[in-house]
């Protein structure tokens, strides 16, 4: 295995230290000054990124000017991490710039040494997961932990009582060895009323279709922590599996069937299913469902059969768990 590889194998927390320890004796030489008198964060402190760590945010202050960059613009900056961008940015912008990060180190050490000089430089920490740089963030295992260490505090919805994603909470409470009391539900009239609570901070989960969501997540109201399914989907490709995160093996989505009456005859039933995966497979239905973050999987015939029957069997367990069935 190479250094690097070793190196990337390591946690978050181990690579920031053996940073540390590397660079120590470098961070005890004189650091670069920029053209206002900042310096350059110590070199043991720098979490990612080769080469001249001057010179680069310089390059790109220059590449970022040349496309239109103006003093009086505000910037969103997002992963500024040791201010490689923003350092040189004193030098010019006068309206707001914002740095995000997930690396605390970071945003508190740009509070420190930039912000007190410069107060349209503002620095966020944003406490999120990442495989690269922090694996301490808020995902669906932190949520089995929680209900595990207090049962019944946390509060969910995201549809009526027994609604399918009643089942989708239920099933995954089941799967951890979980009673359902441990998360209880409150019913709500659709994803989007759950989803309005959740906002209001007036439940602690939702679990909905993560399209639904998708409009609260991208404005920051909420967080997607996890999708029970076998596979991350492409239209939201950070937000990991229940299983990769240590979660249970359990998967529930949105899915739609067409079904004909028992008894139609072969011919017609292999023409009508010719036709329909035609239609699923046509360039206008892909671009339809991945314009709306929508996964796609296709099952025909006798294995959707299988795949129904499947479901109906697990549903059914998890029914009889949140006493909706005998």
């Amino acid at each position: 295995m190479s250094i690097r590889k070793l190196y990337y194998a390591m946690s978050p927390r181990l690579r920031l230290i053996a940073r540390k320890i590397a660079y120590a004796p470098l961070s005890l030489l004189p650091r670069q000054k920029y053209s206002n008198g900042l310096s350059t964060p110590p070199r043991s402190l720098i979490f990612t990124g080769g080469g001249d760590f001057k010179e680069t945010g310089e390059r790109f202050l220059s590449y970022f000017i040349d496309h239109g960059l103006q003093s009086e613009h505000d910037l969103l900056d997002v992963g500024s991490g040791m201010g490689r961008m923003a350092l040189p940015m004193t030098a010019l912008i006068k309206g707001e710039y914002h740095g995000l990060d997930i690396m605390e180190v970071g945003v508190l050490w740009c509070q420190k040494n930039i912000t007190s000089q410069y107060s349209n430089f503002h620095f966020l920490h944003v406490n999120a997961k990442n495989d690269l740089y922090r694996n301490d963030g808020k995902d669906a295992s932190d949520v089995i932990k929680a209900a595990k260490a207090d049962s019944g505090k946390l509060k969910a919805s995201g549809t009526g009582q027994g609604g399918i994603w009643h089942l989708a909470l239920a099933g995954m409470l089941s799967k951890s060895g979980l009673d359902q009391t441990a998360i209880p539900w409150v019913p709500s009239k659709g994803s989007a009323g759950g989803l309005q609570e959740l906002v209001a901070e007036g439940v602690d989960v939702v679990t909905c279709s993560i399209v639904e969501a998708s409009g609260l997540i991208s404005a920051g109201k909420v967080k997607a922590i996890g999708v029970m399914a076998p596979e991350r989907q492409a239209a939201f490709p950070d937000v990991p599996t229940l299983s990769e995160v240590g979660g249970p093996e359990w998967e529930m989505a949105s899915w739609r069937g067409i079904v004909a009456p028992a008894g139609l005859p072969k011919a017609e039933t292999d023409v009508l299913s010719a036709a329909m995966k035609k239609v699923w497979h046509s360039d206008d239905f892909k671009k339809f469902m991945d314009g709306r973050g929508f996964g796609m999987t296709y099952l025909a015939g006798d294995d959707f059969e299988s795949w129904m029957a499947k479901s109906d069997e697990s549903l059914g367990v998890v029914m009889k768990a949140v006493g909706l069935a005998k």
